[in-house]
């Protein structure tokens, strides 16, 4: 493929990444504020569950089929016929798995009309064709789709979502916008690139699920690591603390999405140059370095801002989420340093020691929720996002520096020890009693930020002459 084409699909995933990310923040934003605590909890906790309903709906079909379909673009068509037919199958299983969950559990009634809306989502889930668009290499089509769905989401609950009593339409419109916007890409699917069978065997189906099934098991932990403390939360605290969290934590999504592009164009630059016969490419260092000052970068925000943040964008209701942001936020940190290690090992085929490793990381951090959300509620749910991502990120390190020499104990030390330099002074000033303004606070850390910068140049963590002759290689 042609340097012209890669260079325009990132450019369309990346913008559309953008607008969907401030979109996304203008609708939680909507949410938090018109909705309270309490039914933005509800709205959270229903999300949460339901994307372990998606998960299962999905089954990995989507990346696997993105791997079919680069492999041999003839069975773009065949591919999404069997996936449409097994996920709508999958999907009513998992409708009939939350109707039996809320029969055991007996939610109030809010919280099971919003469960039910969410499980209508499972089709949005069932019919979404984005992964063959992938495959055929077209991502503006996918852009154009997240897009509008993520403008028409904000705009409707901008109008329509003022006060407590709108939650049902809160759950409602996400789920309707998304369905239309993959129906309206099913079709084009259909008109535009090609017809899609419906009569195909059984047994290409179960070999189809057979094949997706390694990337599901992924996902599943994947996703454990990032929500299952919002369901924990739900199930062990009130929904009002849930509420709290929920928008702490869409915030945390929000800090790791440069990590998730850079992954994203890392990716195939290491699974091209290898992991090298005696050192690691060259190139493994710049990324280290970019993800470095990042995560360093969102450690000062979170030990110095997460209070001004979370006043602004979702008001004064929320401002007991601070402590609990700020842990999330380092760990944001953190799980950009992960990937400096963890980009490498998945592009140079070691899939297994990626997954065993992701499945520590999840069972430790199911095991801590367990323990410390009774005690100490949403902070405890923090504290063991915290503690699993540091884990994370030491296994990765010794694993991958053992198998590819690959060591950033040094840059990352001295990234932590400037981050600490940058930090401590408004720190003392704000933990001692002393009176400061709100403006101060902003101040003082946007210039710990600028300050931090300028020391990693001047300690040699990054030199600009370097990052400007390999991005332009």
């Amino acid at each position: 493929m042609s340097e012209r084409v890669v260079f325009r699909n990132f450019s369309a995933m990346a913008g559309a990444q953008c607008v969907s990310m401030l979109a996304g923040l203008i609708t939680v934003m909507a949410l938090t504020r018109g909705l309270g605590p309490e039914n933005y909890g509800i709205i959270g906790f229903a999300v949460a569950v339901a994307s372990y309903l998606g998960l299962w709906t999905n089954f990995g079909m989507d990346s696997h089929g993105v791997r079919e379909i680069a492999g041999d673009t003839s069975q773009a068509s065949r591919i999404v016929g069997i996936a449409l037919t097994t996920r709508l199958v999958m999907a009513s299983f998992a409708v009939l798995a939350l109707l039996a969950g809320i029969g055991l559990t007996q939610p109030d009634d809010t919280m099971r009309a919003v469960l039910m809306i969410q499980a209508a989502g499972l089709i949005f889930v069932a019919t979404n064709v984005e992964f063959v668009y992938q495959g055929l290499q077209r991502m503006a089509a996918i852009a154009w789709r997240q897009i509008t769905a993520a403008i028409t989401v904000a705009g409707a609950t901008v109008v329509f979502v003022t006060e407590p009593a709108h939650v049902f339409i809160a759950a409602a419109i996400p789920i309707t916008v998304n369905l239309l916007t993959a129906i309206a890409l099913l079709i084009h699917f259909r008109l535009r690139v090609a017809p899609i069978p419906f009569s195909i065997p059984l047994s290409e189906h179960r070999d189809f699920i057979r094949r997706s099934a390694p990337v599901a098991l992924m996902g599943i932990l994947v996703t454990i690591q990032l929500n299952i403390d919002i369901i924990m939360l739900g199930v062990l605290r009130a929904e009002f603390e849930v509420g709290l969290y929920a928008a702490a934590s869409r915030l945390f999504t929000v800090a790791a999405v440069l990590a998730t592009l850079l992954h994203g164009v890392y990716l195939p630059v290491f699974s091209e140059s290898g992991p090298g016969a005696e050192t690691p490419p060259s190139s493994t260092a710049i990324y280290a370095q970019i993800l470095g000052i990042v995560g360093g970068a969102i450690f000062i925000v979170g030990a110095l801002l997460s209070g001004p943040i979370i006043n602004l964008l979702f008001g004064v209701k929320f401002t007991t989420a601070e402590t609990a942001l700020m842990i999330l936020l380092l760990s944001a940190g953190l799980f950009y340093f992960a990937q400096a290690f963890g980009t490498p090992l998945l592009a140079w085929q070691s899939d297994r020691a990626y997954l065993k490793i992701l499945a520590v990381a999840a069972i430790l951090n199911l095991m801590l929720n367990a323990v410390l959300i009774p005690i100490f509620g949403m902070e405890g749910a923090a504290a063991a996002t915290l503690a699993s991502y540091a884990v994370f990120l030491l296994v990765l390190g010794v694993v991958v520096g053992k198998a590819y020499r690959l060591d950033h104990r040094r840059l990352f030390g001295k990234i932590i020890a400037l981050t600490a330099i940058c930090v401590l002074p408004m720190t003392l000033l704000r933990y001692t009693g002393a009176s400061v303004s709100l403006s101060e606070i902003i101040f003082g850390g946007i210039a710990s930020l600028v300050v931090f910068v300028w020391l990693c140049h001047k300690f040699n963590v990054f030199e600009p002459s370097e990052l400007r002759r390999f991005f332009s290689s």
